[in-house]
């Protein structure tokens, strides 16, 4: 018995020892990585901010990080009084990344001279302080064209990932084909083959090479879009109806069934947001604030730059919050439903006394027909008869008549009162 148990705890050692060795033996979890915003040079901040915000989703989907979302990383910083915005230099986003406990932090820069885009992107080891990747493209391209394309190649790159050979220069070949283009409305830029070209409309390019081509024509916030097949010494000619840009947002979150805004955040006025996975369609291009509210979960506001005619995709991993601000959200909550019951009880009240009226007027009306047939009545020198007696019958219907109308009316409209009355209370 003796030998069982010492030959049992044997064969637990080893295991417990064979178990440790191969935990050590496997590779790390995911590293976490946190992107700071980029530097935009000649651009706006804003879509400084969007670049970055693209770059965070796109090495996100390449499952290669553990990365951190802009909204937790924004708290903690704010949290240690640091200012993210100051920080350009190496040393001070190596400091930032040991203030949010990540393993790499990538900062970068955008810069545009003339029509080119300029990206450069660098992956610091926080703990070395050393550069482990700096990767830089150059794009002769619409700036859309550097959000969904150049970000997502230097994305899978940084990652380690097999990335398409990128396509920086659109230059346009000389040829023999010629090409009209007018638009409506008139003077509107043009972009041939993604190039925005030194032209309004109506205008004519020449030396084109023979082929297809990809025209779109911009004005303000209209757009309209089309191919065209030239012809060798020959002159195309296409007529544009600009209509608004329309693009479409996807938005996701983690956990999912969040409320999300656009453009606007949650009150206990406003109706909820549609949740996630939420889909906002014909929204105009450009720059949007994204809101999202859930219960327990810190609120997430963040900025995006949406892409015309085709789908935009965000992911947010939301964080935790206080038991004050769940505690707030939950009374807000509260006093949203009791505004929206407020706000039926209204509407309900006021429609029940609009029809009341509408019945007390009737009753009203026929209780003058019956004052009308009881003097007919009463003048009559002949108090019997046909005429007399359909006279008689009218008045005792429109009387009776008068009576329930009124009664109807009068029971709508009080109770039209009293639902108003509770709509104002649970509105105020």
């Amino acid at each position: 018995m003796n030998r069982l148990r010492v030959l049992l705890i044997l064969y637990c050692s080893l295991a417990v020892a064979s178990c440790r060795a191969q935990a050590a033996s496997q590779p790390d979890s995911l590293p976490s990585i946190a992107v700071m915003d980029f530097e935009g040079r000649n651009m706006t901040a804003v879509d400084a901010a969007s670049l970055a915000d693209r770059f965070r989703f796109e090495l996100m989907k390449t499952k290669r990080f553990d990365v951190m979302e802009r909204n937790e990383m924004t708290i903690i910083l704010q949290e240690q009084e640091f200012q993210k915005t100051d920080c350009v230099d190496q040393s001070c986003a190596v400091e930032a990344g040991r203030l949010i406990a990540v393993r790499k932090i990538v900062t970068g820069t955008v810069a545009k001279v003339g029509g080119i885009y300029t990206l450069n992107v660098k992956m610091l080891d926080v703990e070395t302080g050393r550069i482990d990747q700096n990767l830089s493209e150059d794009c002769d391209c619409p700036i859309e064209k550097v959000l969904t394309e150049t970000i997502k190649r230097l994305g899978r790159s940084l990652a380690g990932l097999e990335v398409s050979e990128a396509a920086t220069a659109i230059a346009i070949q000389r040829g023999d084909a010629s090409l009209f283009i007018k638009t409506e409305p008139p003077d509107a830029s043009v972009y041939l083959d993604g190039r925005l070209m030194d032209a309004r409309t109506p205008c004519t390019f020449e030396n084109l090479t023979a082929g297809k081509h990809t025209v779109m024509a911009r004005k303000a916030d209209l757009q309209g879009v089309t191919a065209v097949d030239l012809t060798g010494n020959q002159v195309a000619r296409i007529a544009l109806s600009l209509g608004k840009q329309q693009t479409i947002l996807r938005v996701m979150s983690e956990p999912s069934e969040a409320e999300a805004y656009l453009d606007r955040g949650p009150g206990k006025s406003v109706r909820p947001g549609q949740l996630t996975p939420a889909i906002f369609e014909g929204i105009k291009p450009g720059a949007h604030n994204v809101t999202l509210f859930k219960v327990g979960y810190r609120d997430t506001t963040f900025a995006v730059t949406l892409v015309p005619n085709q789908e935009n995709p965000v992911s947010v991993k939301l964080s935790e919050t206080s038991a004050d601000r769940i505690k707030a959200q939950k009374k807000m909550v509260r006093d949203r439903k009791q505004r929206f019951a407020g706000r039926f009880f209204i509407a309900g009240s006021l429609a029940l006394a609009a029809a009341g009226s509408a019945v007390y007027y009737l009753g009203v009306r026929d209780y003058t027909d019956a004052l009308d047939a009881r003097d007919f009545m009463d003048q009559s020198v002949v108090k019997a008869g046909p005429q007399y007696e359909t006279k008689e019958k009218e008045n005792k219907d429109k009387t009776a008549s008068s009576k329930l109308k009124r009664g109807i009316g009068t029971g709508l409209l009080g109770v039209g009162g009293a639902g108003l009355a509770v709509g104002v209370v649970l509105w105020f």
